[in-house]
């Protein structure tokens, strides 16, 4: 089997060679055919056109340095496409002589990129154009003085570099728009997981590049620029050994001395330790939600978000209203009610006190955690969490009532019954009830429309898909309505 051989490496007076021939090559040649090509492509890129002058301050890379002038780290040219001449010291040539009886010169197509001279800075100087400092008088033996990182231009470049993440970031942590499933909400997660590594690697390196300004970057961590090998720094694993199943390990992907290093700076960067803080804190609550999204608890529907705003806009929230939610799940209502006011909504962001319920372990846990908004918390105090089980006389009345109650065997109808109950004088309840309590001829359903009737409530149907729309969590195709009551003022 035939090996590849290594090419041999240019010495110093071949690479200066090369750059000679290129430039007598672009100064000789008269050629035109590349001029508007050129012009072109650097009037794109905002200069104008009668500051563009092919072999005049428009070369190849070689050309420049043979002009005693280097290109700028990370500057992009034009490419061209142009002739170069074949070495007659090559096989012989078999092109037809000219008219005149001389041989033709041979020529082959190959693509070049030029630069324009502002792309450009004079050997011997900075990138600025500033001298680099030299040896003193006297002292011709001395190693030249090592050029120093430009640590502007490192921030800057480790900025770009992050800011590259933004779109990439919002598109993996996009909402699933798909009815869930195991498989779909397996994929989901692991894109979720993948946007907030993402963004923990956006923070690194904002951070990094905050050090590299202020001057304070560790000397261990000079050498950190690459976006996949900082990603690798302060991520961890994810084990998807498990049936459709994604989780955190404890271990990071990348345990070495330099990203040991890396976790520490950015523990003790007080900004960047609150933003890694937060992510954790998302990636938690996304773990711990995609595992509620798929239990098998009978009736356990949360509420979209379509229908939450249509709640909202019926339940006519005033500054300093008191709200109960009853069946609280995992928190939907509430964290509408506590996030940005929707512009249907008039009540000042703060200005609302909520109490809430829910008997499943697993949500209370979850909306404890999820929700923080001061003047949120659990109806009882005592440990009690069926709400059928409290007694208004003991939490008091409410201002508004919303409540989206499980629709097994009928829950939905005492619920919405004994909710009534909690209303101050000139109160309203909204809340989500199954179609089929208006026109079931079961004991419940019956007490429950003649009840309706009673108290001057009235409903109204929802839309067919408004449970299995892109934005439910638990898909179902169950009819349903909401009905409001208002409590009588006194």
């Amino acid at each position: 089997m035939a090996t590849a051989t290594r090419k041999k490496r240019r010495t110093k007076s071949e690479r200066s060679a090369q750059a000679a021939e290129a430039l007598a090559r672009a100064v000789e040649n008269d050629s035109h055919a590349n001029y508007q090509p050129i012009i072109d492509g650097f009037v794109a890129r905002g200069l104008k056109a009668e500051d563009i002058r092919p072999r005049e301050n428009v070369f190849t890379y070689p050309a420049w340095q043979a002009k005693g002038r280097q290109v700028r780290r990370g500057e992009r040219g034009v490419k061209i496409f142009v002739r170069v001449p074949v070495d007659e010291s090559k096989p012989a040539d078999t092109k037809p002589a000219t008219p005149d009886g001389k041989k033709a010169k041979r020529t082959v197509g190959r693509r070049a990129v030029v630069f324009h001279i502002s792309q450009t800075f004079e050997i011997g100087s900075d990138d600025a154009g500033q001298p680099l400092p030299v040896a003193p008088d006297g002292d011709d033996n001395q190693a030249p003085t090592p050029r120093k990182p430009d640590a502007q231009r490192i921030a800057a470049q480790l900025r770009r570099s992050a800011d590259v993440l933004t779109k990439q970031i919002e598109h993996k942590l996009r909402p699933m728009t798909q009815r869930p499933t195991a498989r779909r909400n397996w994929h989901y997660i692991q894109r979720q997981f993948e946007g907030q590594d993402m963004l923990k690697t956006q923070h690194a390196m904002h951070a990094l590049a905050d050090a590299w300004e202020a001057g304070t970057i560790p000397e261990s961590l000079k050498a950190v620029r690459q976006r996949y090998a900082i990603l690798r720094m302060v991520s961890k694993g994810v084990d998807t050994s498990g049936y459709y199943s994604a989780r955190r390990t404890d271990e990071y992907r990348d345990n070495s001395e330099t990203a040991q290093t890396l976790r520490r700076f950015l523990a003790g960067d007080a900004d960047a330790a609150r933003r890694a803080e937060e992510v954790e804190a998302a990636e938690q609550l996304t773990s711990r939600e995609n595992e509620l999204r798929l239990c098998s608890r009978p009736g356990f529907f949360p509420t979209p978000d379509s229908v939450i705003a249509e709640m909202l806009r019926r339940a006519d929230i005033q500054p300093g209203d008191r709200i109960l939610e009853p069946s609280a799940g995992m928190g939907h209502i509430i964290r509408a009610l506590v996030a940005d006011p929707l512009p249907t909504i008039r009540y000042a962001m703060g200005s609302i006190d909520i109490r809430w319920c829910e008997i499943n372990a697993e949500c209370r846990e979850f909306i404890g955690t999820s929700i923080d908004y001061p003047r949120c918390q659990a109806l009882s105090e005592d440990g009690v969490h069926d709400f059928l089980e409290i007694d208004p006389c003991d939490v008091g009345l409410f201002d508004r009532i919303l409540m989206n109650p499980p629709f097994e065997n009928g829950q939905d109808a005492e619920h919405v019954m004994a909710a009534a109950d909690f209303l101050e004088p000139g109160g309203r309840l909204v809340a989500i009830v199954s179609e089929g309590l208006f026109y079931r001829r079961d004991r419940k359903a019956k007490e429950f429309r003649e009840w309706l009737d009673e108290v001057d409530g009235y409903s109204f149907k929802l839309p067919d898909n408004a449970f299995d729309g892109p934005d439910a969590v638990r898909p179902t195709k169950v009819a349903t309505r909401i009905v409001v009551i208002e409590e009588p003022a006194e």
